[in-house]
């Protein structure tokens, strides 16, 4: 104990008291118990002194001042204040800290399991972000091993391609150069009848000479034309983007294009994962529509009477290439499958003209045909009307969004649309129909549903808007000529309505 400080040292600050220059001096001394009790005891007792009146002892917790008081404060100062005696003071204070203490306990194991919590999602985000990488990693894999096997399937078609154009040329080269072979010889064989042959003979093989010649006049009609170049090129952007016009530049082989388009939906659905909207649904029926006019071709054996021309044109209904029909009035070329009606059906001589050349049969016991209950079919003249009606809209540069049904996966399209209709289906139902009126129906319909699937800006709302004009003035033309009354726009408007609900009930 230093008498000098007036407080007590342990072992080291006694060392210390001794080693420092202030404090050397003074005086240290070892206590005993009683004489360390008698020490404690006014020390204690002076801590506790009011600091107002010092010789008050400080025995009383005023609780509005929350401050220790003497007597003589707690009747001058401190008067009708709440006061407590110090010991029954400590005694709350005890009782509060313990209370305030249990909840911040209680706080404190909270916040462990959120600090657990905390660590665990730290946890989860390293291996969340492995896994990611990992996923990332295997699908830059999965993609260029896709994207290998796809060039190499494109290689492969483009080099069929190739060898197929050789081969048609090399055909059609042979057969060019026996057709002029062909009029070498025949024209040998006049000049040499004109200058030495007599009267006679001239006029015996006047007739077989001026059909060779014609025959030679005629195929010239196909060697003439315009050889186009051969057109094949790889483009990565989506086909749904080029315009209808330019629909020829792009319509290369079947399985090439729809090889292309099933990778760029792959690739598509390993990107995105996204709801189907209206808009989504949109794209999906304009990328269908353009995907359309590229479906595979049967062979077919067809009769030797028909001319066919291999050349790079293109067909007026489909716009692909391939084994084409000439017609001999206008510049128009068909797949045999194509023409309206299929020629297949239909006897062909050698001259032959299409659909839309073709004269109507204007025979007056066709127009006169009575439409009683028991003929439930369409006359001559009317299904030859709805043939050219049909040929017409497929032929329009804006009718290619309408040759085929939509697909079933459209969902957003038959939600809207309850009763679907195309171009093919009225085809294939042209035998069936009972009147015209039944084939309008069908027709307006099929406009209906564009309308009110598609935007009025939207490319497919203008091209039926193009097409549903154009084939008023194409029916307004044919029926007036054949004499066939046309329906009223109303009554077709009330009858395609009243069909729609049936079909929905």
């Amino acid at each position: 104990y230093c008498d000098s400080c007036a407080d007590w040292l342990c072992i080291q600050c006694k060392n210390a008291h001794a080693r420092v220059r202030l404090t050397k001096d003074h005086v240290v001394t070892q206590k005993n118990n009683e004489e360390a009790r008698k020490i404690r005891g006014p020390t204690q007792n002076e801590k506790l002194l009011c600091q107002i009146h010092n010789e008050e002892l400080a025995r009383n917790f005023c609780q509005d001042c929350q401050m220790l008081t003497c007597d003589e404060c707690q009747i001058t100062l401190h008067k009708n204040h709440r006061y407590l005696f110090i010991d029954e003071a400590i005694q709350n204070q005890k009782i509060n800290l313990h209370s305030l203490a249990n909840k911040v306990r209680d706080v404190r194991l909270v916040l462990n399991k959120i600090q657990q919590a905390r660590n665990q999602q730290r946890s989860d985000i390293d291996q969340t972000e492995r896994q990611v990488i990992d996923d990332i990693k295997l699908f830059g894999l999965n993609m260029i091993a896709e994207v290998s096997r796809a060039c190499k399937q494109l290689i492969n078609d483009t080099t069929t391609l190739c060898n197929q154009a050789r081969t048609q040329f090399t055909e059609k080269n042979t057969r060019f150069e026996q057709y002029l072979q062909n009029i070498d010889h025949s024209l040998d064989f006049v000049n040499e009848a004109l200058t030495t042959s007599s009267k006679m003979a001239i006029l015996k093989s006047n007739r077989v000479m001026n059909k060779r010649l014609d025959h030679l006049l005629h195929q010239n009609a196909i060697w003439s034309k315009a050889i186009n170049p051969f057109q094949l090129k790889f483009s990565p952007n989506d086909p749904k983007n080029i315009p209808f016009n330019n629909y020829k530049s792009w319509c290369i082989s079947t399985q090439c294009f729809l090889f292309f388009i099933e990778l760029k939906n792959f690739l598509f659905l390993l990107l995105f994962d996204l709801e189907q909207t209206n808009g989504i649904e949109q794209g999906k029926l304009n990328k269908y529509h353009s995907q359309l006019t590229t479906f595979d071709r049967s062979d077919t054996d067809h009769q030797s009477a028909i001319s066919l021309d291999t050349s790079e044109d293109f067909c007026a209904v489909c716009r692909c290439g391939g084994e084409l029909v000439c017609c001999d009035e206008c510049p128009r070329v068909y797949h045999v499958e194509c023409h309206v009606p299929s020629l297949n059906e239909v006897s062909m001589n050698d001259k032959w003209k299409c659909g839309l050349c073709s004269e109507i049969n204007q025979s007056s016991t066709i127009l006169k045909r009575k439409h009683d209950d028991t003929n439930d079919k369409l006359s001559s003249t009317e299904k030859q009307i709805c043939e050219k009606l049909i040929l017409h809209m497929y032929t329009h540069s804006s009718s290619v969004p309408f040759h085929h049904p939509v697909p079933a996966d459209c969902i957003g399209y038959h939600k809207v649309i309850t009763r679907p209709m195309d171009l093919r289906t009225i085809k294939g139902k042209l035998n069936s129909y009972a009147n015209i009126s039944e084939f309008l129906a069908d027709v307006r319909l099929m406009f209906h549903n564009c309308s009110t699937f598609n935007r009025p800006e939207s490319e497919i709302g203008k091209s039926g808007r193009t097409l549903s004009k154009a084939f008023d003035e194409w029916l307004e033309k044919y029926c007036s000529n054949s004499q066939i009354s046309i329906p009223d726009r109303t009554n077709k408007r009330k009858k395609t309505s009243i069909q729609m609900i049936d079909h929905v009930s």
